[in-house]
């Protein structure tokens, strides 16, 4: 790629021979984007939900096919037969280069396997992701769900970044797409641009981001997103990921602030699901998706009927923390550092004070108090994904 880039003013990445990927290939990605006009093409669905997550995606051009990145430089017609003519570089990177892009390191102490993983090593180094889904009964709809979902990030954990916006000392790339083909529509300055934003989300935008970035087109330390899942609408879900430098795990406060943020995303919304952890997998999949082989779409459909997953943080919607006794109840458990009940219903569940304390002890805990409306089913270790948290048992047969 860096040849290509010194080569020619206009890249396209034909990824569609990637069959996985992680940050040793988006490293790359931003210092190119920053030299020449650099077009992501064909990406498979593993890259672009990396992109999507990691805010990629809202920085680079991604289009289906390698024509119609390229087209957008100039009719297809006008094309000469060789991709390397009028200072362009085709670049195709495929399954051949596998074993340049290793799976995330993760610190698995002795026996943790048999507890369905393990906390990561430290806490400085990680990043904390807040994952809602949003379905046909949350209260107020899908677009108040990802309005309020927005406007409860820019006045949490990115409240006093706009006034650093209007003083150019931080950054905000703030976009939102209708339909999967429709115009990207931008809003900057996000200062005054949000209320414009705000009305877009409303009405359930296919996709939507918000970065914040301490210089432009730098690494995004927060990233607010929105995007319809899998099982098309009005399904939707929203996430909010921390950079890894904007508070340690092991930091009370932190994660104090990082719960008020759901709590308060959540409190007139009733979702029908919602988690916050460090060992959210990078899917629309949660753990028990992964674990017990469940589709997404059954996850979606049933989420009223089964609790979705579980991590540190896990939001239960009203019909399930009725099933299980209410608020009250759940705090009597034993199994949560705070129960936060919702005003829409629903009720927040924190398993520890703090990310780092959620060892697997911690995970039993939540896993026994939450057991009678997870799914059946016995969870299966998977090494593609060592950093997802779970209990071992079927739920259906656990009595204890």
């Amino acid at each position: 790629m860096d040849r290509a880039a010194a080569e020619h003013s206009k890249v396209v990445l034909d990824a569609s021979g990637i069959t996985f990927a992680d940050s040793s290939l988006l490293n790359p990605l931003i210092p190119t984007h920053r030299t020449v006009d650099l077009r992501v093409a064909a990406p498979t669905r593993q890259l672009c939900r990396l992109l999507e997550i990691t805010g990629v995606d809202a920085l680079l051009t991604v289009r289906s096919t390698v024509e119609e990145a390229a087209a957008r430089w100039a009719p297809r017609s006008a094309w000469p037969s060789s991709p390397y003519s009028w200072g362009r570089a085709v670049l195709a990177v495929g399954s051949a280069l596998r074993s340049s892009f290793s799976p995330r390191s993760v610190w698995l102490p002795a026996g943790s396997q048999a507890a369905g993983g393990s906390p990561r090593k430290g806490g400085a180094g990680m990043g904390l992701r807040a994952i809602a889904t949003f379905d046909v009964s949350t209260g107020g709809g899908v677009g108040h769900g990802l309005a309020t979902w927005f406007g409860a990030a820019l006045a949490g954990p990115l409240r006093g970044r706009l006034e650093q916006e209007q003083q150019g000392t931080a950054f905000f790339s703030a976009s939102t797409r209708a339909t999967e083909r429709s115009p990207r529509q931008e809003y900057q300055p996000l200062a005054t641009g949000w209320e414009a934003m705000r009305e877009e989300l409303l009405h359930e935008p296919e996709t939507a981001h918000v970065l914040y970035m301490r210089e432009h087109l730098g690494k995004p330390l927060v990233h607010v997103r929105s995007s319809t899942i899998r099982v098309r609408g009005p399904n939707a879900e929203a996430q909010l990921l921390f950079g890894a430098d904007c508070g340690s795990l092991d930091d009370a406060g932190f994660c104090a602030g990082a719960v008020e943020f759901l709590v308060a995303a959540l409190d007139t919304v009733n979702p029908a699901f919602a988690w916050l952890g460090a060992d959210a997998p990078a899917s629309e999949e949660t753990n028990l998706d992964w674990v017990l082989g469940r589709r997404v779409r059954d996850s979606v459909r049933e989420a009223r009927t089964f609790l979705w997953g579980y991590s540190w943080t896990t939001v239960c919607p009203e019909e399930l923390s009725v099933r299980l006794g209410g608020p009250g109840a759940l705090a009597a458990t034993g199994g949560f550092h705070r129960v936060v009940p919702l005003s829409a219903g629903g009720v927040v569940l924190q398993a520890t004070e703090t990310v780092a304390a959620y060892t697997d002890e911690a995970v039993r805990g939540v896993f026994e108090a939450l057991h009678p409306v997870l799914p059946p089913g016995v969870p299966q270790f998977d090494p593609a994904h060592p950093e997802l948290r779970y209990f071992p048992a079927d739920a259906s047969r656990f009595g204890g």
